[in-house]
C-alpha cells in the first residue's frame, strides 16, 4: 500500500479541520479511501475497509485521531468536521493517550456532545 501517500494526507487533513473546511477534508478522505481501494497489497474489501478504518481512527498527533482534532478544534465549523468524520466511519469509542474517548474529552462542551448524540441517533435511524 502507498503508506507514504496516506501519511502525507494527515497534515492537509489537520489543516482543513483547523480552517473548518469540511469540503476539503471530505475530498482528502475520499482520496485516501481511493488510494486504499487501489492497493494491490490488500486482498479483499474487508481488508480495504479495515485499512481505511485504521487510517481514520489512528492517532495523528498528541490530541489523538482526526475525530479528536475536530472535536477539540477552535474552529466554529468543528461540529461540521465531527459530523463528516462520523459519516465517513470514524469511531467515537477510540481512546486517546489519556484513555479518554472523544465524548469524554469534550464533556464540558454541551454543543459538541449534542453533535455526537445527534449523529448516533441518525446512524441508528439509517440502519433500520
Amino acid at each position: 500500500m502507498a503508506s507514504s501517500s496516506l501519511t502525507a494526507a494527515v497534515s492537509p487533513l489537520l489543516e482543513s479541520i483547523s480552517l473548518g473546511r469540511t469540503d476539503i477534508m471530505r475530498k482528502l478522505l475520499e482520496e485516501v479511501k481511493g488510494t486504499i481501494e487501489k492497493s494491490s497489497d490488500l486482498k479483499d474489501d474487508e481488508e480495504r475497509a479495515a485499512a481505511f478504518s485504521d487510517f481514520l481512527n489512528g492517532a495523528v498527533n498528541d490530541r489523538g485521531n482526526l475525530l479528536f482534532n475536530a472535536a477539540l478544534s477552535a474552529s466554529p465549523q468543528g461540529k461540521d468536521a465531527v459530523r463528516c468524520l462520523l459519516r465517513m466511519g470514524a469511531d467515537a469509542s477510540v481512546t486517546n493517550g489519556a484513555g479518554q474517548t472523544v465524548i469524554e474529552a469534550v464533556a464540558d462542551t454541551q454543543e459538541m456532545k449534542q453533535v455526537f448524540v445527534e449523529s448516533l441517533v441518525q446512524a441508528v435511524a439509517m440502519s433500520e
